[in-house]
């Protein structure tokens, strides 16, 4: 017998499973894998609600944007992901945890800077109203 052998003879065992504990991780490896099965039926279904829902606004020629109601980050994700692949902008806003949504503009409308700096600061964007300061402000400087 080498020393190699002398030294692993005398070092403890590793713990052996018994069937009870196997019983159990493969009880919890099923439940793990039916919550993920539930997660991606869930996230696949709220992506083929969005798919309709970006398709409507795209056909609506009245709309420029889209203001969709606050989300979590990964149905943010899916949101963008399929503006980007129908072609659209898409801007978030609003604090992470409370309030943070997505707006879809479509790219026949421009985004003003003006409107992008008063949506991340959390106001209402009036084309009328901007245009009524703009004048206001050009006449004040002639």
């Amino acid at each position: 017998m080498d020393l190699l052998d002398s030294i692993m003879s005398k070092m403890a065992k590793p713990p052996s499973i018994d069937d009870k504990q196997k019983k159990l991780m493969r009880e919890q490896q099923k439940v793990l894998d039916e919550a993920r099965s539930k997660e991606r039926e869930e996230l696949s279904k709220f992506r083929r609600q969005m798919e309709q829902r970006v398709h409507s606004f795209i056909l609506d020629d009245r709309l420029e944007k889209l203001r969709l109601e606050p989300m979590e980050q990964v149905a943010r994700s899916v949101v963008r992901d399929v503006a980007d692949v129908a072609g659209l902008t898409t801007y978030t806003f609003g604090v992470e945890g409370e309030d943070r949504y997505v707006m879809l503009f479509k790219k026949d409308y421009p985004l003003d800077e003006r409107e992008l700096h008063a949506y991340r600061n959390g106001l209402e964007w009036d084309p009328a109203q901007a245009q009524r300061l703009t004048a206001q402000l050009a006449e004040a400087q002639r």
